[in-house]
């Protein structure tokens, strides 16, 4: 996040994927599918805020969820469009994922981009998990994001918890770190 801020421009943090889809499944079938597995996510339907003293919190905004439409385009304006796609992302107020479906002559193709701040290589392997089932009209596995962060917040409010904070404050107190988007890059030692 921090480094995103000071590089708003740069694509390093995005992890994207083109690729044609198998089987006989039309690009509405696919774009269906791709909504249900994204909507599956609760990740993928939050976004980034700051509070007004600064402080960047999320927040689950479903409402935002837009419909993934199938583009007929031809293979040549698929082409041109391939090296259009990956794009910096703004981070604040704004869902930290893109998809398009694209059905071309040559096939059904998609189409994704995420941002590396809620997903990994293995959030990947997941969403591709409820594609699958979602194309073959199967019930999605429950994603339980929200569910842990509400067990992060109670722990948190625990002697445990505030035994555990001291010792890492007082351990760490002196080094800098970054709490909002702000940079002081005279005292960076980066």
């Amino acid at each position: 996040l921090s480094y995103q801020s000071m590089a708003p421009e740069t694509t390093m943090y995005n992890l994207y994927s083109f690729f044609r889809a198998g089987g006989d499944y039309s690009a509405e079938e696919m774009a269906d599918a791709m909504h249900r597995a994204i909507m599956n996510h609760p990740t993928m339907l939050t976004e980034l805020f700051t509070e007004g003293d600064g402080t960047i919190m999320q927040r689950y905004v479903p409402e935002k969820m837009p419909k993934i439409i199938p583009e007929k385009v031809s293979d040549e304006e698929l082409d041109a469009i391939k090296d259009t796609l990956v794009k910096p992302f703004d981070l604040m107020e704004n869902l930290l994922w893109r998809c398009r479906v694209f059905d071309a002559p040559s096939g059904v193709y998609i189409f994704g981009d995420v941002h590396h701040i809620i997903f990994d290589g293995y959030s990947l392997e997941l969403l591709f998990n409820d594609l699958k089932r979602a194309l073959n009209g199967e019930e999605l596995t429950k994603d339980y994001y929200y569910y842990v962060m509400s067990r992060r917040e109670q722990a948190m409010s625990n002697e445990t918890y505030e035994l555990a904070e001291k010792y890492f404050t007082e351990r760490y107190a002196k080094e800098k770190w970054d709490k909002n988007l702000e940079h002081d890059y005279e005292t960076s030692s980066n």
